[in-house]
């Protein structure tokens, strides 16, 4: 008779569904939750995304910045020790970035438009 672990013993004697549900609900007592600064966890997924990949530090470039650490994209990089650009057509939010970030992000007050467009819509 072979030998039977015990995950597959509670498979057996328990319904899927209740061993699912109380697996994520164990988790998340075990796993520490992972802090994130961006309003949806984008920063997280970046972060991810990257590990796998090994680089020790990199360069974000942060089009649209809001504010350092509050919904930001790029703070999580920050702290990891990445250096990198800020633009906005603010000159709070980049005075912001300038002041918190130090020499570690460079900013410009700046917006990218197209080309002109000529009166007819030629371009």
């Amino acid at each position: 008779m072979p030998t039977m672990t015990a995950r597959q013993a509670i498979k057996q004697l328990l319904p899927q569904s209740w061993l699912t549900f109380y697996h994520g609900y164990i988790k998340g007592y075990l796993v520490k939750p992972q802090k994130s600064y961006s309003k949806k966890g984008e920063d997280l997924l970046v972060r991810q995304y990257f590990a796998s990949r090994q680089p020790a530090n990199g360069y974000y470039l942060d089009i649209g910045c809001f504010h350092p650490r509050h919904a930001s994209n790029t703070h999580l990089l920050h702290k990891l020790g990445w250096c990198g650009f800020a633009v906005d057509v603010d000159d709070y939010k980049t005075a912001l970035f300038a002041r918190t970030r130090k020499g570690k992000c460079h900013v410009l007050t700046a917006a990218v438009v197209g080309k002109p467009q000529t009166a007819g819509g030629g371009g």
